[in-house]
């Protein structure tokens, strides 16, 4: 069973990003190092979990906020309404590893992607990706205190010569907990993770130097749409749109979609 999730996200931009959305059909996951936030993505015992998941963030919030607009569009950019089950035609299910005992352990939403997405790590070997982890809420923590958040299990085995120590890696939830001085952005995330759950090989290298060859080499990746999202698509101009924008937007938006709607931000800035 599907956590639940709005049935429509919103995503600041520009003009050029959305003309780019139209034409390919996708939008683009950043690495989360690349991101605003200084400690996004880190963890309190790997040093390359921010290099191992890519990201697309969005927000619930339905009315538009200066703050977002300046950020992450510009007064003059826009704002997309979408349903999130934009980015692949099967079912999004809800997943949990929690048999790990961690504190920042929940169940996110994942989905599996019609074609898997080819990219690289630093070493130069191929990394297919097969789900869009989200949409999941980020939660946002006391900004007084750090996010110690622990992906690492030690494990065993029994080898004829004893036991062999090595380790397990939980992903699952890295890029889903931010410090409360980013709340106003009532934030939803896709992910793309280099793989939930998994182990170095035993006993050859040990979580950093194995996470550390396995990092992705590539700053973004782009995702495809569903193009039934994008017939649904709503796009708000933000407050200093001029009327040339206006008259752009809906030529670009019928070349594109089915049933597009515009509409025009209400806040009101001189």
């Amino acid at each position: 069973m599907s956590q639940k999730f709005p049935e429509y996200l919103y995503h600041y931009t520009s003009f050029e990003a959305l003309a780019c959305i139209l034409e390919y059909k996708t939008f683009r996951f950043t690495k989360l190092n690349n991101l605003n936030d200084p400690l996004e993505g880190k963890t309190a015992d790997l040093n390359a979990s921010e290099n191992l998941a890519y990201c697309s963030s969005w927000t619930a919030h339905e009315r538009d906020t200066i703050p977002l607009w300046k950020m992450y569009s510009g007064l003059n950019g826009v704002r997309l309404k979408l349903p999130s089950d934009l980015f692949t035609n099967s079912q999004i299910e809800s997943v949990s590893y929690s048999n790990l005992p961690r504190d920042y352990n929940k169940a996110v939403n994942s989905a599996k992607l019609i074609k898997p997405i080819k990219t690289y790590s630093t070493a130069r070997k191929i990394i297919d990706i097969d789900s869009v982890f989200g949409p999941d809420e980020v939660e946002y923590l006391d900004s007084e205190r750090p996010v110690n958040i622990e992906v690492v299990t030690k494990t065993a085995r029994v080898e004829p010569q004893g036991a062999v120590e090595g380790c397990m890696i939980n992903l699952t939830n890295v890029g889903l907990y931010k410090n409360d001085d980013w709340a106003y952005e009532k934030e939803w995330r896709y992910r793309l993770l280099l793989n939930p759950l998994f182990g170095p090989a035993y006993p050859i290298m040990g979580a950093n130097e194995f996470c550390e060859y396995f990092k992705f080499a590539e700053d973004y990746i782009d995702v495809p749409v569903k193009q039934s999202a994008i017939d649904r698509i709503e796009v708000m101009l933000g407050p200093m749109h001029s009327a040339p924008q206006r008259i752009l937007l809906t030529a670009l938006l019928e070349k594109y979609s089915k049933n597009f709607k515009i509409t025009e931000s209400n806040i009101q800035i001189k």
